[in-house]
């Protein structure tokens, strides 16, 4: 008997670490939701960091006025300047997968091992990102919450300790990327 609930814990573990990164939107809901997709990292080294978010947003009874949203900070503590941006973008415009990790807002893309796209809210910050890591998702709360309506946010780490490569242009001059000790999730509220 143990031995069973032991491989029906793995099985669904297997399970919820496959779908980790799949999309729970569901298009034209009322309901309401709220998912974001986030990327961040910070320089081994100096201090630089990253913070590149894709997000959902379909307020309640509102679906004609789901939005994609970009949201993107550059850290630099060498210079004190940090910089932070915002594009929303008609759902329209707006792709997301249900089935794997793909998620496209207007040009922008997350893909597995892959982040392009840009911001032009106030500031400029573009990104052509690749990151790889050889970890599983991590789950911070138990596997049974994630389907609940409630806690409502649901936070996991989708791809842990990621490593990126690449560049991020900030307001037209380009910063050469090699981060680790970073993490990459996403929250999800199913009941915005």
């Amino acid at each position: 008997m143990i031995k069973d609930a032991k491989n029906a814990m793995d099985s669904l573990m297997i399970r919820a670490q496959k779908e980790a990164n799949f999309t729970r939107y569901v298009p034209e809901q009322k309901e309401g939701h709220y998912e974001s997709y986030f990327q961040r990292a910070n320089h081994p080294t100096r201090p630089l960091a990253f913070w590149i978010r894709y997000t959902i947003f379909n307020p309640i009874n509102n679906p004609d006025k789901a939005l994609g949203e970009l949201w993107a900070v550059y850290f630099n503590g060498e210079s004190n300047q940090h910089v932070v941006s915002k594009t929303e973008v008609p759902m329209s415009r707006c792709s997301f997968a249900r089935e794997a990790l793909d998620i496209r807002i207007d040009e922008s893309v997350l893909l597995p091992g892959l982040l392009q796209g840009y911001t032009k809210g106030g500031s400029n910050i573009e990104w052509d990102l690749r990151y790889e890591s050889g970890q599983e998702p991590l789950f911070i709360m138990p596997l049974s919450y994630y389907g609940k309506r409630f806690p409502k946010a649901k936070a996991l780490v989708g791809v842990p300790m990621a490593k990126y490569s690449g560049t991020i242009r900030v307001n037209e001059s380009a910063e050469k990327v090699l981060l680790v000790s970073s993490k990459e999730g996403n929250l999800k509220d199913l009941n915005t």
